[in-house]
Parts: C-alpha cells; sequence; structure tokens
C-alpha cells in the first residue's frame, strides 16, 4: 500500500494580516474534506471585501494559501458542484504544478441564462468555491513523426473511432 502524499500549505501573508485584525486562526483557512470519502478539499474565497462577478466577464478569486506538493505530485482545482449548479459560475480547470510556489487562484465566468437570471453575483469572504484534488505526476515520452507515419500507425490500430470529434461514440 502506498503512504499518502503530504501536501503542505501557508497561509498569505494578505490573509494572515486579516484574520489577525478579526482574531480568527488563518490555518482554519487550509483545503478541508467535508467527508473522508470525498475526493476534493474544498477552499474558500479569502478576499476580505468578496469577489463580483458580472455576466459574462471572467472573475478571479484568490483562496489565500501556497501549496508545497510533494516530488512527483501536484494540484487539480476544480469548481465544487454547486458553484456551477446554483452560481452559474463556469470555472476554468487549474493544474498546481509541483514547483508553483505564488497564492492560488480560482477563475470563472459568471454566465446567466433566460430572462429572469441574474447579470451579477458576490462571493462573499469565506464561502467554498472550489477543490483541489491532489494527482500523480505522469511521465511521457515525446517523438515526432510524419503525417504518413502517422496515417500509418492509425491504419494498423484499426479503431472505430478514427477522427471523430464530441459525441461520436454515441
Amino acid at each position: 500500500m502506498t503512504s499518502k502524499p503530504i501536501f503542505r500549505f501557508a497561509p498569505t501573508q494578505g490573509l494572515i494580516d486579516y484574520c489577525a485584525e478579526t482574531l480568527e486562526d488563518p490555518y482554519d483557512w487550509l483545503p478541508k474534506q467535508s467527508n473522508d470519502t470525498d475526493t476534493g478539499w474544498d477552499v474558500r474565497c479569502a478576499d476580505p471585501s468578496g469577489v463580483e462577478f458580472y455576466h459574462k466577464d471572467y472573475s478571479m478569486v484568490k483562496l489565500g494559501i501556497r501549496a508545497f506538493s510533494p516530488p512527483g505530485w501536484w494540484l487539480a482545482l476544480k469548481p465544487r458542484s454547486s458553484t456551477f449548479i446554483k452560481k452559474h459560475i463556469h470555472a476554468l480547470y487549474g493544474t498546481i504544478d509541483e514547483t508553483y510556489e505564488g497564492e492560488i487562484c480560482f477563475c470563472g465566468q459568471l454566465v446567466c441564462s433566460g430572462r429572469s437570471a441574474k447579470q451579477h453575483l458576490y462571493v462573499p469572504f469565506g464561502e467554498r468555491i472550489g477543490q483541489l484534488i491532489p494527482v500523480r505526476r505522469e511521465e511521457m515520452i515525446v517523438e515526432g513523426i510524419s503525417n504518413k507515419e502517422f496515417e500509418k500507425l492509425c491504419a494498423e490500430r484499426n479503431a472505430s473511432r478514427g477522427a471523430g470529434g464530441f459525441g461520436s461514440t454515441g
């Protein structure tokens, strides 16, 4: 059995300063699982003013943390289910590489539909917005080949999908 990787998180100085004023513990802001069996660790909006989202505009939500990943691991930053269903924020998936040292931010776009949809959304300080998922880094070898070689390999494989795109497998 493989031992669990240890990811180390540090609150940003901005979050530490804010927590000192409000008498909160900045380490309470580290990612948390709601349940032991959850795949992701929830992260929250750490901007004391909150973040405004406007229809079709992209906004960035500071999460107030930096991550130190163990060798061979990285973090996937994804939205929580409610980020889209309840808030109508289409999220940009994040790749937090093993050697990235800056603050982790969540980016998304508010996309409203229907006549009664809100054209504006406010995400307050402390609201859960995304989730981090640990991922083992995979290695690969890249080789350049000619288009003729590519076509030969595809013919040998004889796959039913071929060059079909979205929805081509049924």
